[in-house]
């Protein structure tokens, strides 16, 4: 297998991109918090779209994943808020209030992993309601910086930076 260089292009907020940047129907969504918006680009990088996100407002700690092919869910640690957005109405279907610190977010299947910031929780919530079905309570969930997380059929991968573990869990949803 080789590959290929498709395209080389620069986003004026690249700081921001590291767990914000979503490709979803060969569309690159990145967050611009500091314009309170989503903006779209195709993979040549030009701009298609930006999508109005008041919610984003002064924050920066965001995470972003996409649960389906219509919708983006972003977390803003500032605001204490986790928020679905449909990104061809661009209406926020749903807020979450509820998680202290939400960061570190990933898709799995119908459900949407999001790690509190130094909780020792990791939140699964139903990606259509928004609603929490339930918690992963773990010492080992906590400390470090923000959790990175990712999903491997049905393994959850939680790497902790500050003390170099890598922490596996068999999800049951």
């Amino acid at each position: 297998m080789e590959g290929g260089l498709i395209t080389s292009w620069e986003h004026p907020n690249h700081e921001y991109y590291a767990d914000t940047l979503v490709i979803n129907n060969d569309k690159v969504f990145i967050a611009d918090p500091p314009n309170s918006r989503i903006t779209t680009y195709s993979l040549d990088g030009q701009v298609l779209d930006h999508i109005p996100c008041p919610l984003l407002t002064n924050s920066s700690y965001v995470t972003m994943c996409s649960p389906d092919n219509s919708s983006l869910i972003l977390s803003s640690c500032r605001h204490f808020k986790v928020f679905k957005i449909d990104i061809n109405t661009h209406v926020v279907l749903w807020t979450l209030t509820e998680v202290k610190d939400p960061l570190g977010m990933v898709s799995y299947g119908e459900y949407v992993l999001l790690a509190a910031f130094n909780s020792k929780t990791i939140c699964i919530i139903n990606s259509t309601t928004g609603n929490i079905v339930s918690q992963v309570a773990h010492d080992d969930i906590a400390g470090g910086s923000k959790p990175s997380l990712d999903v491997s059929g049905s393994t959850l991968l939680i790497p902790k930076y500050s003390s170099d573990e890598v922490i596996f869990y068999k999800m049951n949803c």
